[in-house]
């Protein structure tokens, strides 16, 4: 298993500050793993039905605006646990499409979205992962 989630919910544990300060945080932490993870489950062989449960996962939990909606929900209880929900819920659907070990025309998906984006552009010849990952 990697460790893609392991790392960002530490970088998110290392958060000293509280509040706005601490969710503005969250929230830069967890544009870069959704955008990501969009590019990754939009390739035309990501299995629609985790595409479907991922998408949800990232409406739930986001910190983030979703349009001009506040997830106020998702804001008081990552505030409250000082931890990302988003990444966590990710990090058990990664796991899960794992276990099914799904063969698409680049390889196998993995427990990592960066690595399933960097796998698909060696085969593809693209360079979708220097772009979006870092």
């Amino acid at each position: 298993m990697t460790s893609f989630f392991d790392e960002l919910s530490h970088e998110v544990g290392r958060i000293k500050d509280e509040g706005d300060a601490f969710l503005s945080k969250v929230e830069t932490i967890e544009s870069r793993v959704v955008q990501v993870v969009n590019v990754v489950t939009g390739d035309r062989e990501f299995p629609e039905d985790a595409r479907e449960h991922i998408q949800g996962v990232i409406a739930r939990y986001q910190v983030a605006d979703i349009g001009h909606v506040r997830n106020a929900r998702a804001r008081e209880e990552v505030e409250a646990m000082h931890m990302s929900l988003l990444i966590e819920g990710l990090h058990g659907a990664f796991h899960s499409l794992a276990r099914r070990r799904i063969e698409c025309r680049f390889g196998q998906l993995t427990d990592s979205p960066k690595d399933i984006l960097v796998q698909r552009d060696d085969h593809d010849g693209t360079d979708l992962a220097t772009e979006h990952c870092w």
